[in-house]
């Protein structure tokens, strides 16, 4: 099981459309699985949307239509979002199948008979737009969630509880074993902090006052409140754990999250499976919100001048990818402004990266009739830029994967745009469109354009994960290799020319 790897997203709730922030998720998702995938693994991505809860039963009232109506819209809202991004999720799960359904009751049940769950009454402040109840001290002043700053209302209710607070010990003593299970080092210590000095309470897990849930066993006037059934999605997810999908990739699955829904997948979800008997998966990695005017995007605050559509649009996909990719640690938020991503995307993409590719391409056609094949017709030119080429992309390869498998995606991208940029510097300061005046030198220029466009080749394949469009498009255009993989060995061989478009036109920054 060694080469398998499970990569999730959160599910996210149907009470309204994709934004940036479901965005930047799924594809951080998408670019580590296509990252696992460059390295051999049998990789897998999994997504979906969460579908239960008053939240969702309100605005189906509201908008007079069924709970079922709307979440069928919403979920397939953000399936056809995901797919027009190039995201190749392996799983789609939503929590009103048949299969999440009756997963959830037999987990369900397993903890009943554990006497891990019981019967209570729940009297306390409970936020509706985040489905979950507070403590006071967690609270605003005035008892207003610190996450969507709206008033959390008092509730008193019948309610089955999770005896989370059996689980204090284990779960302090799995973290301070498992240093890395949950990233970056800022969250771990959050939790930590949380779990030192915090005494866990029980846990509400269902609610008796709407019917718009997975009815809970044996129980019909209640439904199981919609974190509980939420998270098991990830086992629903793999079939269960008799599946060989279960069998092969839990243990080694990645939840990625939003830094707001860490104690749920960092507190809650480990207790539930200690509690169900069942190994705790490979990690947790937590990021940071994407804001507009420093308030975190969500649906209750999207106050973008843009929609999401009209973003893709006019930056592209692989301009947004590149974007929200970039630049951007885990431990920070990102203040999201079209004018920069604009700018970013430019200097990258068009004067970097594309004009470095086109140059290759106009050149090539035009001293070599669109193909080059150095390992022919070449004879070798004692050059030191050729050595440092060479040097530099075998470094490059080892940052690569040394900030992928740290979770520093930005920083090997960073790395690639940089090499890119000493390619950029290779052609101008060798002036191939000069040197091709003297006949004795076209060798000379058939190295430095094979040496270019060897150095893209290894570009191409880096840069999939996180731009595939654009990887594609330099494939299809030159490399005409069968997919992509990471690349080993720095060999100039034969590049034909087979389409001349721009990579990638440069953007007007007119918004």
């Amino acid at each position: 099981m060694d080469n398998y790897i499970n990569i999730t997203t959160p599910i996210y709730y149907t009470n309204g459309q994709p934004h940036i922030g479901h965005v930047y998720t799924t594809i951080l998702v998408d670019v580590y699985k296509k990252f696992y995938e460059l390295m051999g693994f049998h990789a897998r991505m999994a997504t979906g949307t969460d579908e239960h809860g008053l939240k969702i039963l309100k605005t189906a009232t509201s908008m007079g239509i069924t709970p079922q109506e709307l979440v069928d819209k919403v979920s397939g809202s953000f399936k056809s979002y995901w797919q027009q991004m190039g995201v190749s999720f392996d799983d789609y799960i939503r929590t009103t199948e048949t299969r999440h359904i009756s997963m959830a009751q037999r987990f369900w049940e397993y903890l009943v008979q554990k006497g891990d769950i019981y019967l209570g009454q729940y009297d306390g402040l409970y936020c509706l737009s985040c489905e979950q109840y507070y403590k006071e001290s967690e609270l605003l002043e005035g008892n207003i969630c610190p996450i969507h700053e709206r008033p959390c209302e008092h509730i008193t209710e019948e309610s089955y509880f999770f005896k989370l607070s059996k689980y204090q010990d284990q779960l302090l003593d799995y973290l301070q074993s498992h240093p890395d299970f949950i990233q970056p080092a800022i969250r771990r210590n959050e939790i930590l902090g949380f779990l030192e000095n915090e005494q866990l309470q029980d846990i509400s897990i269902s609610r008796n006052t709407f019917d718009w849930g997975i009815p809970v066993p044996n129980d019909n006037t209640h439904v199981m409140y919609v974190w509980f059934d939420a998270l098991i999605n990830y086992i629903s997810s793999l079939g269960g754990p008799e599946s060989a999908d279960y069998k092969n990739y839990w243990t080694n699955t990645i939840h990625f999250i939003g830094k707001d829904i860490l104690r749920f997948h960092a507190v809650y979800w480990p207790a539930m499976l200690i509690a169900l008997d069942l190994p705790l998966p490979k990690a947790i990695v937590a990021h940071g919100w994407w804001n507009i005017g420093d308030k975190k995007i969500s649906k209750s605050n999207q106050n973008a001048s843009m929609s999401l559509a009209e973003i893709i649009d006019r930056v592209s996909i692989d301009g947004l990818r590149f974007y929200l990719t970039s630049g951007l640690s885990l431990e920070r938020d990102g203040n999201f402004d079209y004018h920069q991503l604009v700018d970013t995307i430019n200097s990258n993409l068009s004067n970097n990266l594309g004009n470095l590719f086109n140059r290759l391409i106009v050149l090539s056609s035009k001293y070599f009739g669109g193909v080059l094949d150095y390992v022919q017709h070449g004879q070798e030119v004692d050059d030191e830029w050729t050595e440092a080429i060479l040097k530099k992309a075998y470094e490059l390869r080892q940052q690569y994967i040394e900030s992928m498998t740290r979770f520093r995606h930005f920083e090997a991208l960073g790395n690639v745009m940089q090499y890119c940029a000493l390619l950029n510097e290779y052609i101008t300061t060798k002036e191939p469109w000069k040197i091709i005046k003297d006949p004795q030198r076209k060798n000379e220029v058939l190295l430095v354009l094979s040496n270019i466009a060897e150095g893209l080749r290894w570009v191409a394949n880096l840069i999939h994960p996180f731009i595939p469009g654009i990887a594609n498009k330099m494939n299809n255009s030159l490399f005409h290799q069968d997919g992509f993989e990471m690349p080993e060995s720095f060999s100039r061989g034969r590049y034909e020319v087979t389409n001349n478009e721009v990579l990638f036109q440069r953007l007007v920054n007119d918004a």
